[in-house]
């Protein structure tokens, strides 16, 4: 049975997958990388590109307040979706990079640029508008390492649609006309893309031409208008009306702007905004303040003056349009009801005549049934889920743990949370790896440190001056000290990387009580059950005060004024009547009394009151009962249950009273059991599927997550609670129905990620059989009967099998994604988690949980999940050495066979010892290769139901080419290992392992081995990401610096040398790359078939994008260059020799034809000073010099690309001419 407000809840409508949009402060770059994690890297809807140090990318293209812009283009092996459609698919277009403008100082960047950076992605990822066609298209990230004023840093990097003709002005300043249809279309385009932010609870607040692009992907459509620039947008629910507006451009703003406004006002603003963008459309650009009506000595201020008279501003814009006769008498009336209905009075203003242009675009809800977006806030030094930081750049995790470490200038609270990141980073090894001194090739920090965690875990626990401490800290201290410090009884062969132990307890027995007390009374069970341990009287104290004065949830709900003087006079909650709200929670007297505990009051509150009353909610959806069972009060439960409170009643997020049954943890069995019963029996369901609570003290609330009352008591850790509702028939394989959210579906897989062993031998001998996922016993991923369907859109090169080979796909789609119990088991919770559950027992816990599953037939070591990752190498995503080498030693047979066994799954790596490798696992990927080394030979893959038949194995035997783990393919990405390990990680271990046993020649062979897909050699990738101890190895094991390969188009000649190679990416890595070339002796010439010379390679660099189809030695955008790599280059190639070559396969240029032809000055400079020879020839239909090609530069080279952006681009280009017929001028002079 729903309740009321549960049902109203539902009928707005599905929730994006129940997703809250967090408000978040980010006041440093470590709070800005986690900031940047929660909108964008835990979002599978964008797609993350690596790093970008390896992708050639042009020169800056624009740059603002907070991002910098450059081009990239896709490659025909690489596609980006454009909405959730599965056919919609971008590949081999252009795509923009922007990069934040960040420079980080030891621990602060200006707040107000942080601001606008995070307003921006919070914008352009909200769920309501990220794949509306008039907003900008958002693809994906990556990541740059990059180095800045403060030292090395890797920042983010998105990727989005490209506005191929620039802003909607530059657009209209091109030379050839634009009808007034188009013109009203690109207007009704902004209307939508406004309107959409309306509907999603957000004001643009910065609306002008500048943030508007025109694209046009289809030659056969019109161009299209898109809004971008979200920086300084307002959610509205943000918004404080008390405060002056001083957001926006101000040419562009309503005349209410400068003023105290209401969210209703922002959002007329912005419909002012789209009349004054319409009006500079219809003027083909021109900006409204420049017309004659305002001329004066400041045009500006007059516009401002005559804003605020709309009918003068009326009169003056249709009067100069009517004049200029560029729009049609008959259209005029037309055009005259657009502008009263924009640019009028803001309660008048209105997009609804520009939206008519495109009905289709408007969405199916009516704008006032959309609720704006819930937006809570939240400590950006709270992070919820460790796990996500495993997979950022290695330089990065350790940017994010010494910034957490060494915080200041935070607020108290923050600064403990902020320790206790640092210490649960530390005990999980993220942002640990550093090399041992600087300058060393030898690194460190893959073991955890027990000293190092135990004292910022304590740390975090004592506060700072008078705060009270982190209670997560306070929670778990005691036993992740316990699992640090004590021995514990262990099989042989489990490993360990625990370092560094302190001799004795780190606080005192007393401090750990007052700590746990705290977080018990915070509502966490880890210190609940702690507590009781230790102290059994302390704990009864704190469990009272919990469940009075922090009402079950640990939280003081009913702390406001407006209930303290009730509960302070009890008498007073007597005459209310029982129905009659006291707050604006909604509680009424009965849930008060029912949460602090008072049945004396309840007793009298419900005589003569209606059941109605009596099962009155809250806003909340709670009722009285609901709050009793919360809070554990055992005799207001039954009492309650008694007069005829219904357990059937459900709270907003469809909690039921038995979603509490694990609050009674001072109840036995018997006592539990009954009270099950009854609440049953009162419309209670034992299967019923909430969501996560959202009351809950906000430290402990994880444990609190969706799923069936069994799920709670798992989560919980409540046995007793658990024992019953099994009792009662619950179903521990019951889906919790949370989709992606969570890795474990059911209570039986919370289990196995807890290594709960108890609770999971509840499960296992209860009368409910152990249920499989839906693949388990099925061939393949999909029905073998699509996979003609499949073969046949692999070869015809489709985009994507969901759309190309639906019948497969949704094959695989009911087949589902969970894993078997036992990979829950191997890839568990973190080994944070897992400490404060279990304390010096977790190995053993591990161990047990282990054995019990591996004992059951339905569990297979060859395969635990969906798409064929074995037992052993799914364990290596657990990063927990104990997990993978108890398989290994206990589990010999099962589990060393799957070392050379190479199954292509959704990890992209086929062996266990790539994906220790791709993770940076050092510990788990010397241990796998001390079972099989790199020399191992790799056996033809082996999937059950697939290829694990005498005629697949023969075929396999065959055709597949033989190789060992080091030269064993890995992805369409990586060709094999040892292009792996070039790439993934900055410690040189893993490569000297991988090549230190191979026989020189193989390992000479494998090192300068080319790839599949971009043609890139070991050397050249492990110089792109900085990794130069990698490099060093390399060379080392044979890799040739003059070996020429990135011949992105396999085209004959286009072949280039390593410095060639990093010189075209054109990035923020290459002038390291670079110089690390040259001091190991690379030579000018990057390319010998043609002749080509690094110093051509510079001056080219960076404007492969912009190549004319008219001239295409002229590039078709101007830029203003500082070139850094050339002038490092000109240190070692300064030679009269290395500076004249002439490429003979390219007509005999020199560099410096190649500084004017490009239109670069600077080069054009930097090579005559250093000593180019102007007067060289290249052979063209005649000879010709640098300098001559410059002196004939006119305005028939200018190519016809920047001739249609208009006459302004023109001149631009004639200047530019012009410089660099002085460059030579001033150098012979």
């Amino acid at each position: 049975m729903y309740s009321s407000i549960a049902q109203q809840r539902r009928s707005r409508g599905p929730v994006d997958g129940g997703q809250m949009q967090l408000r978040h402060q980010a006041y440093d770059f470590a709070s800005f990388i986690l900031v940047f994690n929660d909108i964008f890297v835990r979002d599978k809807y964008y797609q993350c590109f690596g790093m970008v140090n390896g992708l050639p990318i042009s020169n800056v293209i624009g740059s603002g307040g907070q991002f910098t812009v450059r081009l990239f283009r896709l490659s025909e092996h690489t596609s980006v979706r454009t909405s959730d459609d599965p056919s919609s698919r971008l590949t081999a277009g252009e795509v923009v990079l922007k990069w934040p403008n960040l420079e980080r100082g030891d621990n602060f960047i200006e707040e107000k640029v942080i601001k606008s950076i995070i307003t921006e992605l919070s914008v352009i990822s909200h769920p309501g508008l990220r794949e509306h066609p008039r907003i900008l298209d958002i693809y994906g990230f990556a990541w740059d390492q990059q180095v800045m004023s403060s030292g090395e840093s890797v920042l983010p990097v998105i990727m989005e649609e490209y506005g191929e003709f620039g802003t909607i002005t530059q657009f209209l300043h091109r030379a050839q006309s634009v009808g007034l249809d188009t013109k009203l279309m690109l207007a009704s385009d902004i209307a939508h893309a406004v309107y959409a932010l309306h509907q999603n609870g957000i004001a643009h607040s910065d609306l002008k031409p500048d943030n508007i692009l025109v694209v046009q992907h289809n030659a056969e459509t019109r161009p299209m208008a898109k809004l971008s620039d979200f920086g300084l947008s307002i959610f509205l629910d943000q918004h404080d009306s008390t405060k002056v507006w001083t957001a926006g451009t101000r040419p562009w703003m309503a005349p209410e702007h400068m003023t105290p406004v209401t969210t209703d006002q922002l959002l007329k603003a912005d419909v002012y905004s789209c009349g004054l963008i319409l009006w500079s459309i219809l003027l083909d650009g021109q900006l409204p303040w420049e017309l004659e009506a305002f001329e004066s000595n400041n045009p500006m201020e007059s516009f401002e003056l005559v804003k605020k008279d709309p009918q003068m501003l009326m009169d003056i814009s249709i009067g100069f349009l009517r004049d200029s006769g560029t729009i049609p008498e008959e259209r005029m009336g037309e055009i005259s009801n657009l502008f009263e209905s924009l640019l009028t009075t803001a309660e008048d203003r209105s997009l609804d005549l520009l939206l008519a242009y495109q009905p289709e675009l408007l969405a199916t809800p009516n704008a006032n049934d959309i609720s704006p977006p819930a937006h809570t806030t939240q400590s950006v030094t709270r992070i919820n889920d460790f796990s996500d930081l495993h997979y950022l750049p290695v330089r990065l995790q350790r940017q994010i743990l010494l910034a957490f470490r060494h915080i200041s200038g935070r607020p108290e609270e923050e600064t403990a949370e902020a320790y206790y990141a640092a210490a649960v980073m530390s005990l999980l090894r993220i942002g640990t790896v550093v090399p041992s001194a600087p300058g060393s090739k030898e690194y460190i920090g893959y073991d955890i440190d027990a000293t190092q965690v135990l004292k910022l875990l304590q740390s975090a626990a004592e506060g700072m001056n008078n705060s009270d401490g982190s209670p997560s800290s306070q929670a778990t201290f005691h036993r992740i000290t316990r699992a640090l410090t004590t021995g514990t009884s262990r099989k042989d062969g489990v490993l360990t990387n625990i370092q560094n132990i302190p001799e004795r307890d780190p606080v005192s027995r007393q401090t750990t009580i007052k700590w746990l007390k705290r977080a018990t009374v915070l509502g966490s069970h880890i210190a609940s059950s702690t507590l009781r341990e230790l102290d059994p009287n302390a704990w009864k104290e704190a469990l009272l005060l919990f469940r009075t004065e922090y009402s079950g949830v640990g939280r003081k709900l009913l702390d406001d004024s407006e209930y303290k003087g009730h509960i302070a006079n009890l008498s007073s909650l007597l005459n209310l009547p029982v129905s009659e709200s006291i707050g604006e929670s909604g509680d009424t007297a009965l849930h008060v009394a029912a949460t602090i505990g008072r049945i004396d009051v309840i007793q009298q509150l419900v005589q003569g009151a209606s059941q109605a009353s009596i099962n009155k909610q809250n806003v909340r959806g709670e009722t009285a009962l609901l709050q009793a069972t919360r809070s554990g009060h055992y005799n207001i439960v039954e009492f309650l249950l008694a007069v005829g409170a219904s357990s059937g009643i459900l709270t907003d997020n469809s909690e039921c009273p038995l979603h509490w049954l694990c609050a009674f943890d001072d109840k036995g069995e018997d006592e539990l059991l009954m009270l099950a019963v009854t609440l049953c029996h009162s419309g209670a369901d034992i299967e019923g599927i909430c969501t996560t609570n959202t009351v809950f003290n906000e430290h402990f609330r994880d444990s609190l997550g969706g799923g069936t009352p069994l799920c709670r008591a798992v989560q919980r850790n409540s046995y007793v609670a658990a024992k019953v509702l099994v009792t009662l028939g619950a179903n521990p394989y019951k889906d919790r129905e949370v989709g992606e959210q969570s890795r474990a579906p059911h209570a039986a897989a919370l289990a196995c990620c807890a290594h709960n062993s108890r609770m999971l031998k509840l499960f296992l001998t209860s009368d409910t059989p152990v249920q499989p996922p839906n693949w388990y016993g099925q061939p393949g991923i999909f029905d073998p009967q699509y996979s003609g369907e499949v073969i046949k859109a692999y070869l015809k090169g489709e985009r994507t099998m969901q759309s190309a080979a639906p019948n497969a796909w949704n094959s695989t789609v009911e087949r589902g994604s969970q894993s078997s119990l036992l990979g829950y088991a191997i890839n568990p919770d973190q080994l944070h988690l897992r400490m404060a559950l279990h304390g010096e027992f977790y190995l053993e816990q591990m161990q047990q949980t282990i054995d019990m599953l591996a004992s059951l037939e339905s569990q297979e070591f060859d395969r635990v999940t969906f798409d064929y990752q074995s037992a052993i190498k799914h364990s290596v995503l657990s990063r927990d050495i104990s997990i993978v080498s108890y398989l290994l030693y206990v589990y010999p047979e099962q589990t060393i066979p799957e070392l050379t066994n190479p199954v292509p799954s959704g990890l992209k790596m086929r062996l266990p010892v790539q994906l220790a490798l791709s993770r940076g696992e050092r510990p788990i990927f010397d241990l796998l290769l001390s079972y099989a080394g790199p020399e191992s030979k790799v056996s033809p893959t082996k999937m059950k139901g697939m290829t694990d038949n005498w005629l697949s194995q023969g075929m396999l035997w065959l055709f597949r080419s033989r190789s060992t783990i080091a030269s064993e393919k890995v992805s369409r990405t990586f060709k094999n290992t040892i292009h792996l390990a070039a790439s993934v990680h900055p410690d040189p271990h893993f490569m000297r392992m991988l090549l230190s046993s191979l026989p020189p020649t193989e390992a000479r062979e494998l090192v300068n081995s080319h790839g599949r897909v971009w043609d890139e050699i070991p050397i050249t990738m492990a110089l792109a990401n900085h990794y130069f101890d990698v490099a060093d190895a390399l060379v080392q094991y044979g890799a040739d610096i003059e070996e020429e390969a990135s011949n992105l188009p396999r085209k004959p000649g286009q072949s280039i040398t390593p410095l060639g190679a990093v010189i075209t990416f054109n990035n923020n890595g290459t002038i390291g790359a670079v110089d690390w070339l040259l001091r190991h002796g690379a030579s000018n010439i990057v390319n010998q078939e043609y002749g080509i010379t690094a110093l051509m390679t510079a001056v080219r660099a960076g404007t492969m994008y912009d190549i004319s189809k008219t001239e295409p030695l002229v590039p078709t955008r101007l830029y203003d260059l500082r070139l850094p790599v050339l002038e490092r280059l000109l240190r070692d190639f300064s030679g009269a020799e290395q500076l004249n070559h002439k490429a003979e396969g390219l007509s005999g240029m020199t560099a410096l034809h190649w500084g004017v032809m490009r239109l670069c000055p600077e080069a054009v400079r930097l090579l005559l000073n250093a000593g180019a020879d102007p007067s060289l020839t290249a052979e063209f239909t005649r000879s010709v010099t640098a300098q001559e090609i410059a002196e004939a530069l006119d305005v028939e080279d200018v190519p016809s690309e920047a001739k249609q952006k208009g006459t302004d681009e023109v001149v631009r280009y004639l200047e530019r001419f012009d410089l660099l017929r002085r460059m030579f001028t001033l150098t012979n002079g």
